[in-house]
């Protein structure tokens, strides 16, 4: 539970960290800090799927696949964003 725990707070800190700075200009330390909590919230969300099925407890496993499911949502959705801002980039 506390590295499902941990994928949702990373996300939190990224969203947190994108109202704060603003989509347009990053620099170089803040796109590294925000792409390493993404990939952090996604690897910790994977750690957790994967050890929420050795768990016996059903309910426990729902609350972890909840915690896990947003960061792994958030890979696809950034990937789309990216593929539709691209053109725009020129």
């Amino acid at each position: 539970m506390r590295i499902a725990t941990g994928s949702i707070s990373c996300l939190g800190a990224m969203l947190l960290l994108l109202v704060v700075r603003g989509p347009a200009d990053w620099s170089d330390t803040f796109a590294f800090l925000w792409y390493g909590l993404f990939g952090l919230a996604v690897l910790l969300a994977l750690i957790a799927l994967g050890s929420c099925f050795r768990m016996r407890a059903s309910r426990d496993r729902w609350i972890i696949i909840a915690l896990s499911l947003p960061a792994l949502v958030a890979v696809p959705a950034f990937a789309l964003i990216i593929a539709a801002l691209a053109p725009l980039a020129d």
